[in-house]
Formats: structure tokens, C-alpha cells, sequence
């Protein structure tokens, strides 16, 4: 016989008629990850509103899954689908992918708790009735879609005792001016990655993104990330394994007026929702023999030598003991 797991609805399709700040209870089960539902309508009057994704993604200005009032997961929805990809080399799938207005499209975003869907290893532990809940702040409508309705599915794994789980907590910081700016990580528990956001991405004749170079500094000496260039950083993805995104946008150009038929131009691609992301791995291995041990430090900064003086964010990956969870 093998293993048992329990995938169920455990919030059934909402239909919010504002936007607002909803909470919901988690299962009690041993928790290997949940999978939000958003169903929006496009509003594609105007062709140009028309958007394969990220859009819909800001339908979420954040995610937060709160234990006993401690925060295991904090992310926009465009962060979260960032982490997806750069950590666990995963995507969203999409139902529905037309231009037509006043269609309704569906989008599954996946949020993980273990090394990967199943994993009984790693994952949230069993909780006490009311104590484990989500908390989403959603906007029902805005360019590209409106009337949002989303609901919740989760795969519990009665019986499992997790050993640990990975906590994502977002840091937000706006940078007072160019050059050196520090961003101070948390401390105690060890990092297994940084996802950086930055508002200026990489485009141009003088290309300026806002990160500039990153080196990572513990108690003042460099420690892993000596010294990377934004850009250059975001080769890690490609290194480690991550595959292409799904939802790139496609760009041709055709002579819609010449006398005769021709072929169009070769693709632009257009990574709207990845273009201005920086993951900083230290668990690229996927074995934690290079996560950054902060157990010892007094101050750990990620030092951005900044571009452009703008905001940014970071959200960090700990790996979490799962006894902390009690």
C-alpha cells in the first residue's frame, strides 16, 4: 500500500466584490504546499491591456501564510511566482489562455513547503485547529481584468513528522541614493536563498539596473557573493537548472502593407516577470552544504553598489527547524 496523502478544496471559489484583506484557516494536517486558484475576467477591450500573466499575478499584492501570529510566508504574487521558478524550478499552469475579452482564464500558482510537491521530509507540521492561516490582500480589478474569484486546494500528509521547511519573509527597502546601500538579512537560522527585486532592470543603450553589483558581507567580511553584477547574477537561474518561463511574451513585426507576402522578423522576448529579478543562491547544490550559516553572526548585509536610487526587495529563504512549530 503506499503512502497516504489527503488533496482537497479547503476554500471554496471566492468572489470578492472589493478589494480587500481575506484570511482563511489552514488544514491542521502536515502541510506539503497549497495551490491558489485565481479565475479573473479579461478586460481586453483595448487589445494592448491584453497580458498572458503578470498582470493577473498583481491580483495578489500579498500573500501571508501567519502561525500563532509568526510569519512562515510573505510574497506578492509576483514574488511568488519569482520563487517558483528560481528555487524549485517550477511554474504556474494556465487554463484558458486567450485574448478574448470577458473570458474567464484560470491560473494555479503553487506555494511550496518542502524541497518539492510530496516531499516527506521537508513541510509545515501539524498544527491546532485555527492556528495555521493565510491571509491574502487582492485587487479584483485593474488593467487587463476585473471580477478576481479565487479559491484553495492543499495536499496534507496525514501521519508524516517533517524534519524542517523553508521560510520566505519579504524586506523592502528604497535605496536614499546611488552607490553603496546595505540591506540587513535576518539572523539564527540558515539562508538558503536571496530573491532580490529591483525596479530598474537591465534594457538600454547604457543599461543601468538597479541592483548594480551585489556582495554579501558577514560581520563585515565577504562571505560567498564577493562581488556580482545584477545581470551577471541572474545567469545563476540558467546554471543551476531552471527551465525557461512559460509566459515569456513573443514579439514579431511584419510590412502589414507590402505588395507581396514575407516572412516576419525573428522573436523578441519580453520577460515581464523576470526582467527585473536576481536570485542570490546558496543552496544550489540542493543538499544545504553551502547555505549561509547566520547561527554565529551579529550583522549579515546584502550591499548593493545601487544604479539608481529607487526601491527594492528582498525576500529571503531560511531553512527552518520544524521543531520550532510545536
Amino acid at each position: 500500500m503506499g503512502a497516504e496523502f489527503v488533496h482537497s478544496v479547503i476554500v471554496e471559489e471566492q468572489d470578492p466584490a472589493a478589494d480587500a484583506i481575506l484570511e482563511h484557516e489552514l488544514p491542521v494536517n502536515p502541510l506539503s504546499g497549497l495551490l491558489l486558484h485565481l479565475k479573473p475576467l479579461n478586460e481586453t477591450g483595448t487589445f494592448t491591456t491584453y497580458d498572458p500573466l503578470s498582470l493577473f499575478l498583481d491580483a495578489l499584492n500579498s500573500i501571508d501564510i501567519i502561525w500563532r501570529g509568526i510569519t512562515l510566508f510573505s510574497a506578492s504574487g509576483r514574488d511568488a511566482r519569482n520563487l517558483l521558478l528560481h528555487r524549485w524550478h517550477r511554474d504556474v499552469i494556465q487554463n484558458g489562455l486567450v485574448n478574448t475579452d470577458a473570458t474567464r482564464r484560470s491560473i494555479v500558482l503553487p506555494i511550496m513547503f518542502g524541497r518539492w510537491w510530496g516531499d516527506r521530509e521537508e513541510g509545515l507540521p501539524q498544527t491546532r485547529s485555527g492556528e495555521l492561516k493565510i491571509r491574502l490582500d487582492v485587487d479584483v480589478t485593474s488593467a487587463g481584468y476585473e471580477d478576481l474569484r479565487y479559491g484553495i486546494e492543499a495536499l496534507e500528509l496525514p501521519g508524516v513528522t517533517f524534519k524542517a521547511f523553508t521560510r520566505c519573509t519579504t524586506i523592502s527597502q528604497t535605496f536614499a541614493a546611488t552607490g553603496f546601500n546595505d540591506i540587513d538579512l535576518p539572523i539564527g537560522h540558515a539562508i538558503r536563498g536571496l530573491l532580490c527585486f529591483q525596479t530598474t532592470a537591465f534594457a538600454g543603450a547604457t543599461p543601468t539596473p538597479g541592483l548594480g553589483r551585489l556582495e554579501l558581507l558577514v560581520d563585515g567580511k565577504q562571505q560567498g557573493y564577493s562581488s556580482t553584477d545584477a545581470e551577471v547574477a541572474r545567469g545563476i537561474a540558467a546554471a543551476v537548472g531552471m527551465p525557461p518561463a512559460r509566459f515569456q511574451e513573443h514579439v514579431h513585426f511584419a510590412d502589414l502593407d507590402a505588395a507581396a507576402d514575407a516572412d516576419t522578423e525573428p522573436e523578441e522576448q519580453i520577460e515581464t516577470l523576470l526582467d527585473n529579478y536576481v536570485y542570490l543562491d546558496f543552496d544550489f547544490t540542493r543538499d544545504d552544504v553551502y547555505n549561509l550559516d547566520t547561527s554565529k553572526a551579529r550583522r549579515i548585509v546584502l550591499r548593493s553598489n545601487a544604479e539608481v536610487a529607487e526601491a527594492m526587495r528582498v525576500v529571503v529563504l531560511e531553512k527552518m527547524e520544524a521543531t520550532l512549530i510545536k
